[in-house]
């Protein structure tokens, strides 16, 4: 299984921080080196097409596509107000969440651009890497229990979304199957999880379309039609369907 596969090139701010070119070359090297591995595998199985097509561009390499899929249970529709006082987050802000490691392709410093825009009336809560400068209205949180980690999408009224590429975007099936709209950039495999629930802008940096989109879905809300709408949409990724087709491969490869 293959869950991105991307060449980064330097970035300029590595040429002055050993620490950012060290780890961006380390992942090119172990790109590089996945070439070969890929190759000789029997069956390659991706998350979306994004990386299918990806595969095939850069590798010439055929590729299956079996989406990542979530447990149901966790994530699903909640009163918002109840996962709130669990989480001890302000009853009456506006919340905007995201979720993300402090990885080059995360595109925090887009996010903190974005966050720097917000009204005052807005929380931004944000889980795993932290943003800088982005103000008092913020709630960051490294680590949280697993048993807690879904009431956050519960809790938000929007999830935002700055990757400039990803494999799948788990994330994303998350805060679909709960129900909190999302405001994203259409590539990477984000318009195939979120299909028309999504709040697209027009590219990874474009900080006014994710500012007005923030915005719209902040006013609309989450009427009980689009939560039924995002529910329905989140359940073409189910466990039993992923689990059925990976049975399929390796019945095929091993019979």
């Amino acid at each position: 299984t293959v869950h991105d596969y991307y060449y980064r090139g330097v970035d300029r701010r590595s040429l002055t921080h050993p620490g950012l070119l060290l780890r961006d070359q380390y992942q090119n090297r172990m790109n590089l080196r996945l070439r070969g591995e890929i190759a000789s595998a029997d069956a390659v199985v991706v998350p979306s097409r994004h990386v299918q097509s990806v595969l095939a561009r850069r590798l010439g390499v055929e590729s299956i596509v079996i989406p990542q899929w979530i447990d149901p249970e966790r994530f699903r529709p909640r009163a918002a107000a109840d996962a709130r006082r669990a989480l001890d987050l302000p009853a009456n802000a506006r919340i905007v969440l995201s979720v993300g490691a402090p990885t080059w392709n995360k595109n925090l410093r887009t996010m903190e651009r974005v966050a720097r825009r917000l009204g005052p009336e807005v929380v931004f809560v944000k889980i795993g890497a932290p943003l800088f400068g982005i103000g008092p209205r913020a709630i960051q949180r490294a680590h949280v229990p697993p048993d807690l980690y879904p009431l956050y999408f519960n809790a938000a009224d929007v999830y935002l979304h700055t990757s400039r590429a990803e494999g799948f975007g788990l994330p994303l099936l998350e805060a679909l199957a709960s129900g909190t709209p999302v405001v994203s950039p259409p590539g990477s495999g984000a318009s195939e999880i979120l299909g028309e629930a999504g709040y697209y802008v027009r590219s990874p940096v474009d900080v006014d379309g994710y500012v007005a989109q923030l915005g719209e879905a902040l006013a609309r809300g989450a009427p009980s039609a689009f939560v039924n709408a995002s529910v329905r949409q989140a359940a073409a990724f189910s466990p039993d369907r992923g689990l059925a087709a990976y049975a399929a491969i390796y019945r095929r490869v091993f019979r």
